[in-house]
C-alpha cells in the first residue's frame, strides 16, 4: 500500500531534503521487539505480522511489599524519619515566631493627634534667647529654656523659620532650604535641640516654605543666566506688547503682590518678567516643574532624618498661578464680604477702599481683586498630597508626623487641603483682628464657625510675628480670658511667645534701626505704620536691663515693657503666667482632651459661656455613669462692664445644683461653691472655671 504523507527515505536524499541516516546509530537505537512473519492461508502475497516484546518488571508487587511493613528494622527507620521531620518542623515554627516577635516591621501610624489636641508654642527664633551675648536670639538660647516649656505643658515647639536668609524678611527670605542661619547657630546646635526636646516629650514643627525663595538664592541667580536644571525654576514671563509711558516694557498682567502693586519685575539679565505674590526679593517657584518640585521633596526628607515632627507649609493659597499669563484678574471687592472676616476687618477695609488719600499715593488695592488666577489654583491641592507621602514615609513608633496648612481664612480651601493630605489647618481667624470692636457676640460667631465640622478648623491662635500682638490689640486687662478661651476651646492650641504673660508691642524702632525690609521699603515718612517690629519683640525674662534676654546693650529690636516679665510673674498668684499655669494643667483633664464642647446662648450680652463633657457612650452601662470624668463651665466676659450669669432654663435640668470653682482669673484661691440658681457676677476680662 502507498503511503502518500511520508516519502521514501530513497527520494528524500535524492531530493536533497534529508541526511542519510548514521548505520550504527540506528543499530543502537533499535527497537527490541521480535517480528515474525506468517503465512496467511490461501491469500496469495499477502502475510501475517506478530510483534512481540520482552516482558518489563513494574516493582514489587503487594503481597512482597508486605513482607517489609512489619519489618522492625523498617519500622525504625520510619520513625526516626518522622522524628526528625517533626523536629524541623517545630524548629521552623520556633523561629518564625522568634523572627515576628523580635525583628523590626513597618509601624503602623500612630493614632496620636498632638498637634490637633495639644499646645504648639510658637517662637521667633531671633528674639527668644541670646546666648552668645550678640544681641541676637539663638539655637543654644532656646535649649536652654526647655524647662520653662516644659511648665507650661507645651506639647510642640514651632521654631518660625530658621533658615539662612537674606537681608530682607529675615527667614521667609530663603537663600537656602537645608542651612541654619550663622546667627542662630549650627547644624550641631540644632541636633542637640532636637535631642533635649525629645528627652522632654515636646516636638518639634519648622516652617515649609514651598512657593518662593529670597533673590539671592544660588536657584534665582542660575535661573536668571537660563542655566540647566535652574532655567525654569521660577515663574518666567515676557512683557506685554505695549510699552509704559516712559518707554519700558509692559508687564504681561495686571496682577498684584500683596503689597498691592505690580507682581511683576522686569530681570535685564534674562530679558524677561519674573512673578512674585509677595515682595520683589521672593521670586516666586514654577512649582508645575518637576525638577523644582524633587528639590522640595528633598528638603523635607533632609529635616526628617534631622528628626523634625512637623511642618507648617506657608502661604499655600499660592502655590500655583494659572497658566494663562496673558489674562488679567478681575477688579472686583469679593474678599470684602468673605464670611470669613469679622465685622471690623470689613469696616476697616471699606474705609480704606474710600480713602482718596490711599489711592492718590497710586498703590492698587490688592483686596479689591478677585485674585481667581493667582489663588487655589488647580494643582495646588496634588502638590499637598504629594509631599503628604514623603511625610508618611518616615512616620515612626515615636510619632506621627505633622503637615499643617498655612492657607488664610478660606473655608472650602482648608476643607480640600485636609482632603487631600493635610493634617491640619491653621485657624488665622482672630489673628490681628480680635480687637475692642470685636465684642462677645462677635468671638461667639467664630467660636460656632469654626467648631462646626464641615469647616476642618481644629486650631486656635491669637498671634504671631506679622499682627499685633494681642495684650497691645485687645488691651492688657483680657490677657487671661483669651488665654482660657483658647487654651480650653476643643482642638489644638498655639500660643506664640509671650501671650502667657500678657507681652506686649515692643516700641517702634527708628526707621535706620528698623529691621522689617517691607517697612523700610515704604520709606521713612509711613514706615512706622506698616512695620512688623514691634510684634517680634525680644522675650522679656525679668526687669533687669536686657530683659535677660541678652546681655547685649543693644538687643536687635527694642524690648517692651520691662514690667511685664517672667520672673515677676512667677511669685504672683494671680499673674497672667500663673493663671495660664493652672489652665495647663486642667487642658489635661479627660473633659478637655477628648470631651465634646456645648456654647450656652443667652448667657449675657457680655458673655460667652461654654461646657466641655465627656458624652456617655452608647454601650457604657448605668451604673458606670458615676465614674465618668468630670465636666466642666467655662464662663468669659469680653465686655467692658460687669454682666451676669444665668444658666438658661432650658438647659438648667443638665446641671447639678451647684459647681465648684477651679480657676478664677481675679483670685489665686479654689474651691468656691457656685449655685446655679443665683446669678454669677463676671466683671470685665474676668474668667470662671467651674467643676459640674
Amino acid at each position: 500500500m502507498q503511503n502518500d504523507v511520508y516519502p521514501p527515505l530513497e527520494e528524500k536524499l535524492e531530493n536533497g531534503k534529508g541526511d542519510a541516516p548514521d548505520e550504527s546509530k540506528l543499530e543502537q537505537e533499535q527497537d527490541q521487539s521480535t517480528v515474525k512473519f506468517l503465512p496467511n492461508g490461501d491469500q496469495e502475497g499477502d502475510v501475517k505480522i506478530e510483534v512481540g516484546h520482552d516482558e518489563v518488571a513494574m516493582g514489587m508487587g503487594k503481597e512482597e511489599l508486605m513482607k517489609y511493613a512489619d519489618d522492625p528494622f523498617w519500622v525504625r527507620i520510619r520513625w526516626i524519619l518522622l522524628i526528625i521531620f517533626g523536629l524541623a518542623w517545630l524548629g521552623m515554627l520556633a523561629g518564625a515566631i522568634a523572627i515576628v516577635v523580635t525583628a523590626p516591621g513597618c509601624p503602623a501610624i500612630p493614632a496620636d493627634n498632638w498637634f490637633n489636641e495639644g499646645v504648639t508654642y510658637m517662637v521667633h527664633p531671633r528674639s527668644f534667647q541670646d546666648s552668645d551675648g550678640d544681641g541676637n536670639g539663638d539655637l543654644k538660647g532656646i535649649e536652654s529654656r526647655l524647662d520653662y516649656l516644659n511648665d507650661l505643658k507645651v506639647n510642640a515647639l514651632w521654631i518660625l523659620s530658621p533658615y539662612a536668609f537674606g537681608e530682607n524678611d529675615f527667614g521667609y527670605h530663603v537663600m537656602n532650604h537645608t542651612s541654619i542661619a550663622p546667627m542662630y547657630g549650627t547644624m550641631t546646635e540644632f541636633g542637640s535641640l532636637v535631642t533635649a526636646l525629645h528627652a522632654k516629650d515636646i516636638k518639634i514643627i519648622l516652617d515649609f516654605i514651598p512657593n518662593y525663595t529670597s533673590n539671592e538664592h544660588m536657584w534665582f541667580v542660575e535661573s536668571r543666566q537660563g542655566t540647566a536644571p535652574y532655567k525654569d525654576f521660577y515663574v518666567w514671563a515676557d512683557g506685554a506688547n505695549t510699552t509704559t509711558s516712559g518707554g519700558g516694557v509692559q508687564p504681561p498682567n495686571n496682577w498684584l503682590n500683596r503689597h498691592g502693586t505690580s507682581a511683576w519685575t522686569w530681570d535685564a539679565v534674562r530679558g524677561q518678567f519674573y512673578y512674585h505674590s509677595g515682595p520683589k526679593q521672593q521670586p516666586e517657584l514654577n512649582l508645575r516643574d518637576d525638577a523644582v518640585k524633587k528639590e522640595l521633596k528633598d528638603v523635607l526628607t533632609f529635616w526628617l532624618k534631622k528628626g523634625v515632627d512637623g511642618f507648617v507649609m506657608r502661604d499655600t493659597a499660592f502655590l500655583i498661578e494659572s497658566e494663562d499669563i496673558g489674562s488679567d484678574e478681575s477688579a472686583q471687592a469679593a474678599n470684602l464680604t468673605d464670611d470669613t472676616l469679622l465685622t471690623s476687618d470689613i469696616v476697616k477695609r471699606e474705609a480704606m477702599l474710600s480713602s482718596n488719600e490711599f489711592h492718590s499715593e497710586g498703590k492698587a488695592d490688592y483686596d479689591s481683586m478677585d485674585h481667581a488666577l493667582t489663588k487655589y489654583q488647580n494643582g495646588s491641592y496634588e502638590l499637598v498630597s504629594e509631599w503628604k507621602s514623603v511625610i508618611e514615609d518616615f512616620v515612626t513608633a515615636s510619632g506621627r508626623r505633622f503637615l499643617i496648612t498655612d492657607c488664610g481664612g478660606d473655608r472650602q480651601a482648608n476643607l480640600k487641603f485636609l482632603n487631600y493630605g493635610s493634617d491640619s489647618v491653621l485657624n488665622m481667624g482672630w489673628v490681628g483682628r480680635l480687637d475692642s470692636s470685636c465684642d462677645a457676640e462677635c468671638v461667639r460667631g467664630h467660636i460656632k464657625s469654626s467648631t462646626d465640622n464641615s469647616t476642618g478648623l481644629a486650631t486656635w491662635q491669637l498671634g504671631d510675628d506679622s499682627h499685633s500682638r494681642i495684650a497691645s490689640l485687645r488691651g492688657s486687662d483680657y490677657t487671661n480670658v483669651l488665654n482660657m478661651m483658647t487654651t480650653l476651646l476643643p482642638g489644638g492650641r498655639i500660643l506664640y511667645y509671650g501671650e502667657e504673660i500678657g507681652l506686649l508691642n515692643s516700641a517702634v524702632p527708628s526707621f535706620e534701626e528698623t529691621k522689617d525690609a517691607y517697612a523700610l521699603s515704604v520709606g521713612k515718612t509711613n514706615y512706622d505704620s506698616v512695620t512688623r517690629d514691634p510684634y517680634r519683640g525680644p522675650m522679656v525674662w525679668s526687669s533687669a536691663a536686657g530683659g535677660n534676654f541678652t546681655s547685649s546693650d543693644e538687643p536687635w529690636l527694642p524690648l517692651g515693657d520691662l514690667d511685664v516679665n517672667v520672673e515677676d510673674q512667677r511669685k504672683a498668684n494671680t499673674s497672667s503666667l500663673a493663671v495660664y499655669m493652672r489652665l495647663g494643667k486642667l487642658r489635661g483633664e479627660p473633659a478637655f482632651v477628648e470631651g465634646e464642647m456645648t456654647l450656652i446662648d443667652g448667657s449675657g450680652a457680655n458673655l460667652i459661656a461654654f461646657r466641655r463633657r465627656v458624652v456617655k457612650k452608647e454601650d457604657e452601662e448605668e451604673d458606670e455613669e458615676e465614674d465618668r470624668p468630670a465636666a466642666y463651665l467655662v464662663v468669659l466676659n469680653f465686655g467692658d462692664a460687669a454682666d451676669r450669669f444665668t444658666l438658661p432654663a432650658f438647659v438648667r435640668g443638665d446641671y447639678p445644683a451647684t459647681g465648684t470653682v477651679v480657676v478664677n482669673t481675679e483670685k489665686a484661691a479654689t474651691g468656691a461653691s457656685v449655685s446655679f440658681e443665683d446669678a454669677l457676677l463676671v466683671n470685665p476680662g474676668q474668667g470662671f472655671v467651674i467643676k459640674i
